[in-house]
């Protein structure tokens, strides 16, 4: 079959006359612009389909154009030959296709998309390495393609625990104008019967290039126990809104509660948005894996975008959130014997030690000090899996056995 020679046209029927006149070979088509707010159809066989929303794909994206576009009767062969494509003006390109309906949306983003949803998960990635559970207890995925009913939706980042097939926790980012289709995707992740998904992250970039906002949505009934079950609809509710403009020197930062906006004042300092530890492993880890469930500080505020002046390259760039004056630290609670107060760790590793002693050995005498030692201890670190042993004397105290203890370390 021929390659279409035309150049990709498509025809936007105002009613439903036009609609069905619309496959006739004597109607006439105009060259198409971009209108991100109505649902373009594409009419034609799967080859010639492919080839025709390609060419079209191709030329917006060189022209620059960013937001969705919505097309209709597309194949689902053309979906998937979509998807498989390879080609450098078209990787980025972020589909939803609806099976039923056989719609799909392309999003077709500026670098800045990717930068920001790369970022925000290398900084994610980061803080669960920092615990431990990186590739441990979870595993991060960047834009899979995920089915759930009769969609196939794309987030541009997502995470799951690494014993468990669903994922739970995602990314979505887009244009301030795109807001509606953001919403829809959050609901989309949260709310689908077939979802494992409790936390996405949406990030809106501003049209004057100073203003980025992040929002989390979770499910409106999250529970922190754990037992969570989908017998019922699960409504997703954003629960924290933080909102960056660059100024200079200091720029302006705003956190929200969008369920009580009365409390929230415009700079809140040293204010954070918390993830919990246990979206991203669930609360039964793999065997082995120690896991101190409480929250991960995703964004915080103490000093940060300080350091970045208006002339920089991308304007949204994430990178003083990783800035040392920022608070990044891990909240742990421990529940034992109920809920106390968190506790704010220092932004390093936590490190575990347990001492197992083995008294009874027969004495022998050290080549170096001449002294007799019975009991040995080992001391095992649970985050870097080293284990040491050391010598000890029979008489020896707590306190003497600490001083050789943290010598070892």
């Amino acid at each position: 079959m021929a390659a279409p020679s035309a150049p990709f046209s498509v025809s936007v029927p105002s009613s439903p006359d036009e609609s069905t006149s619309a496959s006739s070979s004597s109607t006439t088509h105009s060259s198409m612009s971009l209108d991100l707010s109505r649902r373009t159809k594409i009419a034609g066989t799967q080859p010639d389909q492919f080839q025709a929303i390609k060419e079209k794909l191709v030329t917006e994206v060189l022209k620059g154009h960013t937001g969705y576009l919505w097309l209709s009767d597309v194949a689902e062969d053309t979906f998937y030959q979509l998807k498989g494509d390879t080609s450098r003006s078209t990787r980025r390109l972020h589909c939803l296709y609806e099976f039923d309906e056989h719609k799909l949306r392309v999003r077709m983003p500026e670098k800045v998309h990717d930068s920001l949803a790369v970022q925000l998960g290398v900084l994610i990635n980061d803080k669960l390495r920092s615990a431990g559970l990186l590739n441990i207890a979870c595993v991060p995925n960047m834009s899979p393609t995920i089915t759930l009913g009769t969609t196939a939706a794309e987030p541009d980042g997502c995470w799951g625990p690494i014993n468990s097939e669903g994922f739970t926790v995602g990314i979505e980012v887009g244009n301030s104008q795109s807001s509606t289709e953001l919403v829809r995707d959050a609901r989309h992740w949260i709310e689908h019967a077939e979802s494992s998904f409790q936390i996405c992250i949406v990030v809106e970039l501003s049209n004057n290039r100073n203003t980025i906002t992040l929002s989390v949505w979770r499910q409106n009934d999250y529970a922190s126990s754990g037992s969570r079950l989908r017998s019922r609809h699960i409504s997703a509710i954003n629960t924290d809104t933080v909102t960056i403009t660059r100024r200079y020197p200091d720029p302006v930062v705003r956190f929200e509660n969008p369920l009580s906006p009365t409390l929230a004042s415009p700079v809140l300092e040293q204010s954070e948005i918390r993830l919990p530890i246990a979206a991203f492993t669930s609360y039964h880890p793999p065997p082995g894996v120690h896991v101190n469930f409480g929250d991960i500080t995703c964004v915080s505020w103490d000093g940060v975008y300080a350091d970045v002046e208006p002339r920089d390259i991308n304007p949204y760039n994430l990178r003083p959130f990783a800035n040392q004056n920022a608070v990044f630290g891990r909240r742990f609670r421990f529940a034992s014997n109920g809920s106390l107060q968190p506790i704010l760790s220092p932004p390093i590793p936590f490190h575990t030690l347990t001492l197992d002693f083995v008294p009874g050995l027969l004495a022998s005498k050290s080549s170096a000090s001449k002294d007799t030692y019975n009991p040995v201890a080992f001391v095992t670190c649970k985050f870097t899996k080293r284990l040491r042993a050391m010598p000890g004397k029979v008489t020896w105290s707590g306190a003497d056995w600490v001083v050789p203890v943290f010598r070892l370390l």
